[in-house]
């Protein structure tokens, strides 16, 4: 059991602690202070600046990002009713308006979305974002979302820090097994050629 392959081992403790989502900073200290004075101590850094929080797994943030979508759809929806409403009641017309198909036309892709029916395929031919997250593609959604100003909201603001995050610790991890790998390979060669 050599020596680099401890850092290595403290990694692997502090992705099983951070897949429970809590936070994981007594583990991630651990590693740190295991890899310092090591290739690893800048992975490890990265690590332990992320544990306070704890990390959301790829399918936490697929599924809050569907929630936060349903929510705003859900208030735009409200929204163009009023609206709606409002026009409806100047004109005061006679005739059944088509507004109320429209609505309730978007109303059930809305209820659908919830529930994982058809409309979803529907949904992600026309919305990228949406398409992108329900594929795991986090970090292309981000940067698609901060060019849409219907994600520009405090909540959207929030799940692409946490998605960011997961993409930084993710990076860290695999730096750290590689940096092993690399080593062991390195010493492997070293003793075949004594």
């Amino acid at each position: 059991f050599m020596m680099h392959t401890i850092p290595a081992t403290a990694a692997m403790l502090v992705k099983d602690s951070a897949a429970t989502g809590k936070p994981f900073v007594y583990e991630a200290e651990v590693s740190r202070n295991l890899a310092l004075g090591t290739n690893m101590e800048a992975p490890a850094d990265v690590i332990a600046s992320l544990s306070y929080e704890g990390i959301p797994s790829a399918e936490e943030l697929t599924e809050r990002f569907n929630r936060l979508y349903v929510n705003e759809q859900t208030k735009q929806t409200a929204a163009e009713i009023a609206k709606a409403e409002q026009a409806e009641s100047a004109k005061n017309t006679q005739k059944e308006p088509d507004w109320k198909e429209k609505i309730n036309s978007k109303l059930s892709k809305l209820i659908s979305i919830e529930y994982h029916d058809k409309p979803v395929a529907e949904l992600m031919a026309k919305d990228e974002v949406y398409r992108l997250v329900n594929e795991g593609k986090f970090s292309e959604a981000s940067v698609l979302m901060s060019a849409k100003p219907e994600y520009q909201t405090e909540d959207f603001a929030k799940w692409q820090k946490q998605s960011t995050a997961a993409e930084d610790f993710n990076q860290a991890l695999k730096q750290i097994e590689a940096l092993t790998i690399a080593v062991m390979k390195a010493e492997n060669l070293t003793a075949e050629n004594n």
